[in-house]
């Protein structure tokens, strides 16, 4: 997996390419914290649209950029494929996360 990130004006975009897994969530957790240190960070965009698959540990990697950023449900989860979105439906991250579902 690779992340690309963009910041401008208070929001994070993190375009995640690739898999999402065990194997690759501290390469996903890494890509932003040093730009969450750096700046203030009032809205978080999750861009899927060019992300394979998710686990587990990809799950765990979005609550703890949740937490990390303490902006409760202003982090929104887009362009989630067919599989991507079942995998966050059974997960309930609907409570944590707007979720935008690729059109």
């Amino acid at each position: 997996m690779n992340c690309e990130l963009e910041l401008s004006e208070e929001k994070l975009i993190v375009n995640v390419i690739g898999k999402c897994c065990y194997d690759t969530w501290k390469d996903f957790r890494y890509s932003y914290l040093l730009e969450v240190d750096e700046q203030e960070v009032k809205t978080c965009e999750v861009n899927f649209a060019r992300t394979t698959f998710i686990d587990s540990s990809g799950l765990g990697g979005l609550l703890s950029l949740r937490k990390k950023l303490s902006l409760e449900n202003n982090i929104v989860l887009s362009n989630t494929n067919k599989t991507i979105y079942g995998v966050l439906d059974i997960a309930n991250f609907a409570e944590f996360f707007t979720i935008k579902p690729s059109s």
